[in-house]
């Protein structure tokens, strides 16, 4: 059996596959900050062996997504002074089977989503383009709930919406979208940093200056994935310990900027030789190193405001680029359609 699932996911390392289950098993509320796991308890409810599982938890702590404990296994993140550790009841493991399903499913979601983001990031630029549920997941060779669960996830971090028909469309990255996305942001994330700066466990943040200064040495021959992941301490994993969950859903659909941003570097534009936004983080990096809140909320400012322009430079070079080829799952949307 367990042979047979790592067969399955040959397309995507089985590793890899676990950590995905994992954070959405965290995103979904079934894992809960201060819950402890184990690589034989993820090995039984995911029916794998314990060999992937090390290396997807070990990957988690990297990300400071879940975090080493002094005894056995991993705790939760976000962590806080005051966090308990809790021990899952039997009950609360077999919640995590399910979450399984997708390292045996060939038309899993998370086999699908991330060529489908990128296609999506790709044309966003290029004018208003229909995405049809149906042949999304005949193109995939997936179930239609599959493609649905896609264009779900890609609808909650604003890069594609639906219309009163229930057609699903590509929301377009034009100039005027980026500096509103911007201007939520500059309204949201500073206070949200604000109030983060007390509550970053040291541990957490000596991981992401590790992560900044270590990219930092090696730029510009670093990956796509390695950037993304500076993007995520800061905008996102930083943010999460504000203790304002309301405030974080708010912030979901400014998602599709950085999301954008991480595909127009990845694909169309070559890194600069030289980028100011990693010495941008070091200035707010510090700051929280030094638990300063009212610097760390200025620097950040700053940051997304000297963004709004590179942002829009990246757009319009892009666009001036011959528009790549629709996928067939995708139509250009017609004024009179």
């Amino acid at each position: 059996m367990q042979q047979n699932t790592e067969q399955k996911t040959a397309a995507v390392p089985l590793y890899e596959a676990i950590a995905t289950a994992l954070r959405t098993a965290i995103a979904q509320r079934v894992l809960k900050a201060g819950d402890l796991i184990n690589e034989s308890m993820v090995a039984q409810a995911f029916n794998v062996s314990r060999t992937p599982v090390k290396a997807a938890l070990k990957a988690l702590v990297d990300q400071n997504v879940v975090y080493k404990h002094s005894g056995r296994g991993v705790i939760v993140g976000p962590l806080s002074a005051t966090q308990k550790v809790t021990r899952l009841s039997s009950f609360e493991q077999a919640a995590l089977e399910p979450f399984g399903d997708a390292l045996r499913s060939p038309d899993s979601w998370i086999q699908v989503y991330n060529d489908v983001e990128r296609e999506v990031c790709n044309h966003a630029i290029f004018g208003p383009v229909r995405i049809v549920e149906t042949e999304l997941a005949k193109s995939f060779d997936v179930s239609r709930t599959v493609a649905h669960e896609v264009l779900m996830r890609l609808e909650g971090v604003g890069l594609v919406e639906k219309d009163p028909a229930g057609r699903w469309s590509i929301v377009p990255m034009t100039a005027e979208r980026v500096r509103q996305l911007y201007e939520i942001r500059r309204y949201l994330e500073p206070p949200a940093l604000r109030k983060s700066v007390e509550h970053i466990p040291q541990e957490v943040l000596n991981h992401m200056w590790e992560r900044l200064e270590t990219i930092s040495k090696r730029y510009p021959n670093v990956s796509e994935a390695e950037l993304d992941d500076l993007e995520k301490d800061l905008h996102f994993r930083c943010l999460s310990y504000c203790q304002n969950d309301e405030l974080i859903k708010l912030l979901g659909h400014t998602q599709a900027l950085l999301i954008n941003n991480k595909h127009m570097l990845g694909g169309y534009l070559k890194l600069p030789s030289m980028d100011p936004f990693l010495e941008e983080h070091r200035l707010i990096m510090q700051a929280l190193m030094q638990r300063q809140p009212d610097a760390a909320a200025q620097a950040l400012d700053d940051h997304l405001s000297r963004s709004i322009t590179k942002t829009l430079e990246r757009l319009q070079v892009v666009a001036s680029e011959p528009a790549k080829n629709l996928p067939s799952y995708m139509t250009a949307i017609r004024d009179n359609a």
